[in-house]
């Protein structure tokens, strides 16, 4: 495989690392998600990547936990039920290191096929899971959920 230098990143990549790195000092690898795999798959590939954590490297995964577009709402009203419970057993599971809930977040019934309607957008956090070790903490902020069906919360392994 050739590199392309004129190609650019994702927007999931420089929408988050233009706030980080406003100079856009430091090397960086995006990584493609290979949406024909399971997200088990892609959280064992992940692990292989924890050596580089080891070595000092970020990584960093950038997607939304829930992330529906279509049943999204202009109006500042709570998110939509089904939003909250995903967005709540995620949570727990995060709190829990429950990685088997957060890998097969499918089994979470109608809450999880409304919220990840298609899972480019929540495999991310599964490379950044992957990275932490046994009972280390994790911290959540940004943890809201907009427009009825978005949540970026973000979750921060090893504060």
């Amino acid at each position: 495989m050739e590199t392309n230098p004129e190609r650019g990143f994702d927007h999931g990549a420089w929408a988050v690392l233009k706030h980080l790195y406003p100079e856009a000092d430091i090397p960086v690898v995006q990584l493609s998600l290979n949406l024909m795999q399971p997200a088990q798959w892609h959280f064992d590939l992940a692990k292989k990547l924890a050596p580089l954590r080891e070595q000092g490297v970020l990584v960093v995964g950038s997607g939304n936990i829930v992330h529906n577009l279509r049943a999204m709402r202009r109006d500042p009203a709570a998110g939509y039920e089904w939003a909250i419970d995903f967005r709540n057993a995620v949570n727990r599971a995060l709190a829990a290191q429950d990685n088997d809930t957060l890998v097969h977040y499918e089994r979470l019934g109608e809450a999880a096929a409304l919220s990840v309607p298609s899972p480019e957008h929540y495999l991310p956090l599964l490379y950044v899971l992957a990275q932490r070790d046994s009972g280390e903490p994790v911290r959540l902020f940004n943890d809201e959920i907009i427009g009825g069906s978005l949540s970026m919360t973000a979750v921060q392994v090893g504060v």
